[in-house]
């Protein structure tokens, strides 16, 4: 079987247009984060509900038109079927596509208590469907596309609607539909918030700031080195040299090429014939002997108090055990009552009033209006507890 792709500005406007009118769609997106350093929408398939459910590839590098691509995947199209929107969403908005009016099926399966939730485990358990994942990690850049990279495309939507109809059926039988919509929203909203102010480079390496001085200060240029060598080519900072290499690198400190070879990756590609940026920025960071005060202080200023992190702690021991009971007494999942980042606003926040509990994103009129009295009572009691200590 021949599987084609549309791959001109025409078939894609031929394709979408009618598409506006239907009731639901069926739809994934691949990008290549794994191998480039600003990830880009490489393919868009889907199937169509009203139509033969055949899926059809888009080669989003070859026809872009960000106007139909909004119109069709914002609030205002059809409802679009996709299993674990966070990454889509994410991926569609940083090249300014805001995706709406979403089933995510990956959502539902966790509200529903799935031990399992990824796509594959879900449509075996729930639709007796095998499909095969052996190209998760491939490179959505490369063109052209194969046969073989296009029929996994097509398996990653083809079984979409079977899963949704299951899985919908039950979320309308155990009666979650708004708790449900109310978590896809807080997915879409928070894909699309403006992303924090970005750490220099060494901070993302993991036990950086637990390093000793010196060593801070030579994986601080390390990291930069690798940072821009990554911009210039294109590729993701790991492509490079990994953290732990950057991490040996800063223990051992080698002032000759000969230093380097001892760290195998760094003998060879793209790591090799930069060799001498690597030596030059260890001397800069033993030079400095440490990173600057003020990235260090941006890290550790502002954190709660002792006296706050007990309170935090009582409430959501507090929290936790009324989650679990109401959730048996409902025979829902716990994330139904309160899903895990609104235990943490709670937590957070201790807001004092039913309009600061609605001022917190993802809970949801739905669940304020059933559980909000037993929420500011439980923060109250702790509260109380908490100027009983002081």
């Amino acid at each position: 079987m021949e599987y084609s792709v549309i791959d001109e500005p025409a078939r894609l406007q031929e394709l979408l247009s009618p598409l506006l009118e239907v009731q639901r769609v069926g739809i994934d997106f691949e990008g290549d984060g794994l191998f480039r350093y600003r990830p880009r929408v490489c393919t868009m398939q889907l199937c169509a509900d009203d139509t033969p459910v055949v899926p059809v590839v888009v080669d989003t590098l070859a026809c872009w038109d960000s106007e139909l691509l909004q119109a069709f995947l914002g609030p205002q199209g059809p409802l679009k079927v996709l299993h674990d929107a966070a990454f889509d969403t994410r991926l569609l908005w940083s090249h300014g596509i805001r995706l709406g009016h979403i089933f995510d099926t990956a959502l539902a399966a966790r509200l529903l208590g799935e031990p399992a939730t990824g796509l594959s485990s879900l449509l075996a358990k729930r639709c007796s469907v095998e499909i095969q994942k052996d190209q998760q990690q491939a490179d959505w850049g490369r063109r052209p596309l194969t046969q073989k990279a296009i029929r996994y495309l097509h398996d990653d939507v083809r079984h979409l609607f079977l899963l949704h109809d299951s899985l919908a059926s039950d979320v309308d039988r155990v009666g979650i539909a708004e708790e449900l919509q109310v978590e896809c929203d807080y997915v879409l909203d928070q894909a699309c918030r403006p992303d924090p102010p970005e750490k220099p480079p060494w901070l993302r390496i993991k036990g950086a700031r637990r390093l000793p001085p010196v060593q801070r200060g030579v994986l601080r240029e390390l990291a930069q080195v690798r940072d821009s060598a990554a911009r210039t080519w294109d590729v993701p900072p790991f492509r490079v040299a990994h953290d732990r290499e950057l991490l040996e690198l800063a223990r051992r400190r080698p002032d000759q090429l000969a230093g380097l070879r001892g760290i195998k990756s760094l003998a060879r590609g793209r790591a090799k014939s930069i060799a001498q940026k690597w030596l030059a920025a260890i001397a800069r960071g033993v030079t400095a002997g440490d990173a600057p005060a003020e990235e260090l202080d941006d890290q550790t200023a502002g954190g709660p108090s002792p006296t706050e992190r007990a309170r935090r702690k009582r409430l959501e021991r507090a929290l936790v055990a009324w989650r679990t009971r109401e959730a048996q007494q409902r025979g829902v999942d716990v994330q139904v009552v309160l899903p895990g980042h609104g235990l943490q606003d709670l937590i957070k926040h201790a807001p004092a009033d039913s309009d600061a509990l609605r001022a917190i994103d993802g809970l949801g009129d739905v669940r304020v209006d059933r559980y909000g009295d037993h929420w500011l009572q439980l923060v109250r009691q702790e509260s109380s507890s908490q100027r009983g200590e002081s």
